[in-house]
């Protein structure tokens, strides 16, 4: 059984936790027993859910707490048993919190992977699954600055897995599609033997050409596939179809009746859309197609004439609007002149008050600059150099300040460059600071980002002992991506392996 540390994973008050092992204790060996057995069916859902993939390690928390309680030296002591208890249900919530808080705000990585899980690129998928559980592990742990690396190496994954897998359909696409332009071509072969060409010409054409686009991109003639690759098929079917039912009416008796009378039909509803009163069931009943067109112009003569009166409303409108306007801006000119008496007035206060502002901001700038000068002097420049930045940040670089190769430790001898340079941050209290490691691009990218924010933080931690407040410092990693000198030579690569300590800029 895995050593429990009650310390490091209960975050309740101890005396809400003794208050609830006291009164599960009084609840009896029954009600415990039923405690047990409920927490661990809750336990086992999380693991079999979807949820466990964000929280494995703070599951195994629960477990292990769980499994303490189970123990037969614990189970003797009620209240010892319903103190595992409570920490098994706390580490069950914690895991229930993280998957939470991962799927709020890692939503579009997980639509990725969700996208990348449809392919069979399983070599991929495992790659991109190690990179997104190492990542998880890091959150568990509280190291987020390691944990944004794998989570976006993981991103990437998805991402190109996915893309590989749309190349794939359309390469996949372009092998279908040749099956279908040999249908499409037998489909206009057999309309054509139908006499298409005769009866149904533009179809029997339409298709043709659709037949054309879906060739080209079939030979590699273009790169933008049709719309609708069927296209062709479906035209030249309706083509030889249409081409059989035209033939066919011409052979049968009544089959030109039955097409008068559908167009009878067709003129009858027309009228009675142009608001004629027809029967158009009627066989008796008929509308000469002139006197549907003369309908019809009537129609839009009228709606043109109303078009008309409506135009002559709106330059009525239009009229009234420019009258209106003009009142309008008679009264914004007498306001502005208003405003402008107004304005002249504030300017003069506004004049007044940057001649202050200009002062207090030649105070501060004299300010600072003595404040750098007591932090130059508190450093020497055998040991640092100092840079001031245009926004109002200084960076102090530890060119004296050394590590050992693949260490990331810090040298008794340079306590003393970190005990003068915690006095020189003091002397900027008011402000945070950013360390930032460095080093050469002598080893791997990722080793070297590690290394690089391991030595930050090693200075970062030696400040804090030392009496610097721990909440105004952070530690930054940047490895080999920020040189400031070649890393071709021995010299540069030594200039390159540093740490450079920022004190912000003030907020204001």
């Amino acid at each position: 059984m895995q050593k429990l540390h009650w310390k490091g994973c209960c975050h309740l008050p101890k005396r809400i936790l003794s208050c609830l092992a006291l009164l599960c204790c009084l609840a009896g060996p029954a009600q415990a027993e039923e405690a047990i057995t409920q927490l661990e069916q809750e336990i086992n859902a999380f693991i079999q859910g979807p949820d466990y993939l964000f929280a494995p390690d703070t599951i195994a928390r629960a477990q292990a707490y769980l499994g303490a309680a189970m123990l037969p030296d614990i189970q003797d002591n009620p209240a010892e048993v319903q103190t595992r208890l409570a920490s098994a249900r706390q580490t069950l919530t914690e895991a229930r919190r993280l998957a939470s808080e991962f799927r709020a705000r890692h939503a579009e990585l997980l639509d990725s992977k969700t996208q990348a899980e449809t392919t069979s690129d399983k070599t991929g998928l495992e790659a991109a699954e190690k990179e997104l559980k190492t990542a998880i592990r890091h959150i568990e742990a509280g190291q987020l600055n390691i944990s944004a690396q794998h989570l976006d190496n993981a991103r990437k994954a998805y991402l190109q897995i996915a893309e590989a897998a749309r190349q794939q359909q359309a390469e996949q696409q372009r092998v279908d599609l040749p099956a279908l332009l040999g249908e499409t071509r037998k489909a206009i072969i057999m309309a054509s033997a139908a006499g298409a060409k005769k009866y149904a010409p533009q179809l029997y054409d339409e298709a043709k050409r659709a037949k054309e686009d879906l060739h080209a991109y079939v030979e590699r003639l273009t790169s933008k596939p049709p719309k609708q690759p069927e296209r062709g098929l479906l035209l030249a079917n309706q083509a030889r179809e249409m081409a059989i039912q035209v033939k066919a009416w011409r052979k049968k008796a009544g089959g030109h009746e039955q097409l008068v009378l559908q167009a009878r039909k067709d003129r009858l509803r027309i009228a009675q859309a142009l608001g004629e009163p027809v029967d158009a069931d009627d066989l008796l009943t008929d509308v000469n197609t002139n006197a549907l067109i003369k309908k019809a112009t009537g129609t839009m003569k009228k709606n043109e004439q109303e078009r008309k009166l409506h135009k002559e409303e709106i330059a009525g409108l239009k009229e009234e609007h420019a009258a209106a306007l003009n009142r309008q801006k008679t009264f914004l000119e007498n306001q502005f002149s208003e405003q402008q008496r107004n304005l002249d007035e504030k300017q003069s206060t506004l004049v007044s008050d940057l001649k202050e502002s200009f002062r207090v901001k030649l105070e501060r700038e004299t300010y600072d600059k003595r404040r750098q000068e007591r932090v130059r002097k508190l450093l020497g420049e055998d040991e640092v150099d100092i840079f001031a930045n245009l926004d109002g940040s200084l960076l102090i670089r530890l060119k004296g300040l050394k590590f050992a190769p693949g260490t990331r430790s810090v040298n008794k001898k340079y306590h003393g460059l970190l005990s003068k340079l915690k006095g020189a941050l003091d002397v900027y209290a008011e402000r945070k600071v950013s360390i930032e490691g460095h080093t050469d691009n002598d080893g791997d990218v990722r080793k070297n980002q590690i290394l690089s924010l391991r030595r930050a933080e090693a200075v970062r931690d030696f400040l804090a002992s030392s009496g610097l407040d721990p909440v105004r410092m952070k530690a930054v990693g940047h490895g080999e991506v920020r040189p400031i000198a070649s890393n071709e030579f021995d010299q540069g690569r030594a200039i390159n392996r540093r740490i450079d300590v920022i004190i912000e800029a003030p907020n204001d």
